[in-house]
């Protein structure tokens, strides 16, 4: 699709969830005039290999703001969710214009120490299109 053709990928690297981070909270913000799309990946690295816990498409309108949480840590009856290494991969279109922040939280709201990392702290990835031929 020609709109993901001038994607910029970014990565935390794998974080080790503090204690009572229970959430991971992604703060997304958008500072300029045209909306902007966005994707995440939230991946669980905990047995050593990435497994894909959650994606999801975001879309700010022009100055915007918007929070997407994302539970890293459930129990109770039937499936329960403990992840220890965890990495969030953000796919952003406009980095100038587009401030994103991640964050881990507990349940009552209370930011982590230790699992924070500004925008300007994420890493760039290289994209390759593997569906081309090389």
């Amino acid at each position: 699709m020609w709109l993901f053709n001038n994607r910029r990928y970014f990565t935390t690297g794998v974080l080790t969830r503090a204690q009572l981070t229970d959430f991971i909270r992604i703060s997304w913000v958008n500072l300029g005039m045209n909306s902007e799309f966005l994707k995440y990946q939230v991946y669980d690295w905990s047995n050593g290999t990435p497994i894909l816990l959650t994606a999801d498409f975001v879309q700010l309108d022009p100055i915007e703001v918007k929070l997407s949480d994302i539970k890293i840590v459930t129990s109770g009856y039937g499936d329960s969710l403990d992840v220890k290494l965890y990495e969030v991969r953000l796919n952003i279109i406009n980095k100038k214009n587009t401030i994103v922040n991640i964050f881990g939280i507990s349940d009552t709201g209370i930011i982590s120490e230790g699992n924070t990392v500004l925008y300007r702290q994420l890493v760039p990835l290289a994209y390759r299109d593997y569906n081309s031929s090389f």
